[in-house]
Formats: structure tokens, C-alpha cells, sequence
């Protein structure tokens, strides 16, 4: 199922977690999302370069994602290549950014990585 038709409108962001238990060679981002029908999965990021999270908070309501989509062409995604360009054994050239935002505090998550799966939790 490709990122950019899974349909996010109101399932819900209940989890963030940065995994680098092996740093540098398998850095990943989960996310734990609840989706409209009840189901939950692990929305998992692998190989990522970077991630920027402008997070609101202080809000009593369920954090809801409005959107996401999965982008290959970005001034963001340019300037991380170019900072590891300089690395003969790391090509970037398939580095996508995956930009989720948010309903409830309108927060936006940046995650820069290679690639992405589903999941499913019990």
C-alpha cells in the first residue's frame, strides 16, 4: 500500500517512539496509530537520516492526524543529501520525507528515511 493512499483522516497518533539501538545502522521512528476502524498498528520508519517534530501540547482531546503524504522532492530532503554527500558508501538519492500532521494541536512530524511498514499490534 503506498503512504500517500492510506487513509489517515481521523486515526489517531497514540505513540512516538525514536529506536537507535543500533545506531547509524538501523535507526528507525515508530509511530503507533489507531486507526477509524479500532485496529492498531506500529508505523515504523526505517533508516532515517533525521526527523523534526513541532509538537503542540496541552490539549484534552485524542491527537487525530488530519493528513500525511510521502514526498521525494523537497528543499529539506536536498539539504540532507548534501550534507552526506561527502560519504562515498551512503546514497541518499531514495531519501523521502514523511509529513504527518495533526488535527487536535496542529503539530506537524517530519520523518526523512528510506522507507516504511505496517505493523500489527494485538
Amino acid at each position: 500500500m503506498s503512504f500517500n493512499t492510506i487513509s489517515w483522516h481521523d486515526s489517531k497518533l497514540l505513540d512516538i517512539q525514536i529506536n537507535r539501538e543500533n545506531p547509524g545502522l538501523s535507526d528507525e521512528v515508530q509511530l503507533t496509530i489507531s486507526w477509524a476502524d479500532d485496529t492498531k498498528q506500529l508505523l515504523i520508519f526505517t533508516d532515517c537520516y533525521a526527523v523534526n517534530l513541532q509538537m503542540n501540547f496541552g490539549v484534552i482531546a485524542a491527537e487525530t492526524i488530519l493528513d500525511a503524504s510521502m514526498m521525494q522532492e523537497s528543499d529539506q530532503l536536498i539539504e540532507i543529501q548534501r550534507r552526506w554527500e561527502n560519504y562515498k558508501d551512503i546514497d541518499l538519492s531514495n531519501l523521502k520525507l514523511f509529513q504527518i500532521e495533526t488535527n487536535s494541536t496542529h503539530s506537524t512530524i517530519q520523518i526523512f528515511a528510506m522507507d516504511y511498514h505496517l505493523k500489527a499490534l494485538d
